[in-house]
């Protein structure tokens, strides 16, 4: 007998046995088919849910990227503002070292000036044509007359004030 014959015999013979070993089969082709639906459903169920996500994601990275230039636009405008100060204060220091740099020469000046017992009267205007010496010699003396005997020297320095 061929493997047809005892097959078509087997079947002949038991019928339920044979209705139940395809019924078997069925069942388990069904739940394979069963199991590889839901697989594919619970797949496509996540590709939305990343498909979703993403895009949330998309838009809290927009939304943090609109945050950050918001705060970079402040801090481009304080920046700005820090530098306009920043080069106003180099100005000022720039003139407040010339300024110190005349003080300075006037202090050594006045040192060396102190050194010698010298008086020296500032903010004394002379007009063109006056004898500044001569106006000097009579002030002090109308200022201090006991100081009778004393050698006058006076210089004039034009162009300090």
């Amino acid at each position: 007998m061929c493997r047809r014959e005892v097959m078509h015999w087997y079947v002949a013979q038991f019928p339920a046995l044979v209705l139940g070993i395809q019924t078997q089969k069925c069942y388990s082709l069904y739940t394979t088919r069963s199991r590889s639906y839901k697989m594919r459903r619970a797949e496509s169920r996540r590709a939305r849910m990343a498909t979703k996500h993403p895009q949330g994601t998309v838009r809290k990275v927009v939304k943090s990227c609109a945050e950050i230039e918001g705060k970079l636009s402040t801090m481009e405008e304080r920046t700005m503002a820090v530098e306009a100060d920043i080069e106003a204060l180099r100005v000022q220091t720039a003139t407040h070292d010339g300024q110190l740099t005349d003080i300075m020469w006037k202090l050594e000046d006045l040192e060396n000036r102190q050194r010698r017992n010298n008086l020296r009267f500032l903010g004394i205007k002379g007009e063109e044509g006056n004898n500044i010496r001569e106006y000097m010699i009579k002030m002090l003396q109308d200022a201090f007359p006991k100081l009778t005997n004393w050698d006058s020297e006076v210089q004039q320095d034009i162009g300090t004030q």
